[in-house]
């Protein structure tokens, strides 16, 4: 079976998509319910809600170390066996009172989801071919997020009146993670006659030679570190009784379901968009019309802004999650795919473990919530409109 051949990308499809559903489905509850469930039902602190934000990206951050594993060989079973760790983690919660315990397992939980993310990103650029990667991967995210948005809708829904629930929908659902992740270990693998050679030391040369990418990393770290810690003003804004104080349904709606629903009926329309214009520009608008989504959050200090500001905040990570996932093969020359999308993950991890604690830091030292959206919005626009003149791609993608 050649590489990117129809019946291998057939195969990975089938395999690939209940994994990726069942993910959105797991998705809300390591975030925007976890939020909730610390905030509302066990009265935890607002850095443990930054914790549990800041492990995923902890997870991204040693994803470059643990992809080494999976280079080579097939990468199936190291993208399983930290996830199936985090869903059988779950089981704990059946007797989980305190926020702390809780937090600890979500961040666990959240931190082995992101080690195999390299891993995955791997997978689709043996198995989907490079004119239909973007079409594929949107009908994925697409989806997952329907997935997801039901997830969030549902749980919340049901949590809203029975608080404690947690306990046994989280175990619940772990299992089912079990099952998907099951039927993923069925994906395809064929060993590349031509072994990609991949050398941590390496990278400080490609920072160094690589001109663009170096740039594209820097502004991408500092949009990446505004973004983030406006994620975790925007649960404690909903969450915390001093600001918006949201039940725990309108808080699902707002944090887990609106954004979601709004990437969802846009990020096949992204996929298409990105199968056809430059990547930088694709980049740079998907991040404008995220600030445009935290200008709308600063205007008034109301669910109606919140859930304005959400909708245009998802339709710009729709294209941004594909972006992150994909856009590294703008710039990978052939043979250190692997190593570029190490070194982008990694980064990610590194502005990840501290960002959501920025914003967690801004709330304390006595600025609002519309204080901080105004500054991040900006600061993300001047970010985003630097990378067009730049950066100058080479002609072809991988």
């Amino acid at each position: 079976m050649n590489s990117n051949s129809p019946s291998l990308t057939q195969a990975t499809f089938v395999r690939d998509l209940p994994h990726q559903v069942i993910w959105g489905i797991l998705q809300p509850l390591y975030f925007s319910l976890s939020a909730i469930v610390i905030k509302q039902t066990l009265d935890g602190s607002d850095w443990e809600v930054a914790s549990v934000h800041s492990a995923m990206m902890a997870g991204l951050l040693f994803s470059l170390f643990y992809a080494e594993w999976g280079k080579n060989h097939n990468p199936v079973p190291w993208i399983i066996i930290p996830q199936g760790i985090s869903r059988l983690s779950f089981l704990f919660i059946l007797w989980m009172t305190s926020s702390r315990g809780f937090t600890m397992i979500i961040c666990l939980g959240a931190f082995l989801n992101a080690l195999s993310l390299p891993l995955i990103g791997m997978i689709y650029q043996r198995n989907y071919p490079l004119e239909e990667r973007g079409r594929i991967v949107g009908k994925i995210k697409q989806w997952a997020l329907c997935a997801s948005v039901l997830s969030a809708w549902g749980i919340g829904h049901f949590m809203e009146k029975h608080p404690f629930s947690f306990q046994w929908l989280y175990p619940s659902l772990g299992m089912l993670g079990i099952l998907g992740l099951l039927w993923f270990s069925g994906v395809p693998y064929e060993k590349e006659t031509q072994i990609e050679k991949r050398k941590l030391r390496d990278v400080p040369r490609i920072l160094r030679e690589d001109r663009n990418f170096t740039i594209f990393l820097i502004l991408q770290f500092a949009f990446g570190v505004f973004n983030l810690a406006g994620t975790s003003v925007l649960h404690l804004y909903v969450n915390k009784k001093e600001y918006l104080g949201c039940s725990v349904e309108e808080a699902a709606l707002l944090t887990g379901v609106i954004p979601p629903l709004a990437m969802l009926l846009t990020v096949a329309a992204w996929g298409k968009f990105y199968d056809r214009v430059p990547f930088v520009p694709f980049r740079a608008l998907t991040i404008i019309v995220m600030a445009l989504g935290f200008a709308i959050y600063a205007i008034y200090p109301s669910a109606l802004f919140v859930a304005l500001g959400g909708i245009l905040w998802g339709v710009g990570r729709g294209g941004g999650n594909l972006a992150w996932t994909l856009g590294v093969f703008a710039f990978a020359p052939k043979g250190k795919v692997s190593l570029y999308l190490g070194i982008n993950t990694f980064l990610t991890g590194v502005r990840g473990i501290f960002a959501p604690f920025i914003g967690v830091y801004f709330l304390s030292a006595g600025w609002s919530p519309q204080e901080y959206f105004t500054l991040a919005a900006s600061l993300m626009c001047v970010f985003a409109l630097m990378m067009i003149p730049l950066i100058k791609l080479p002609a072809l993608r991988q």
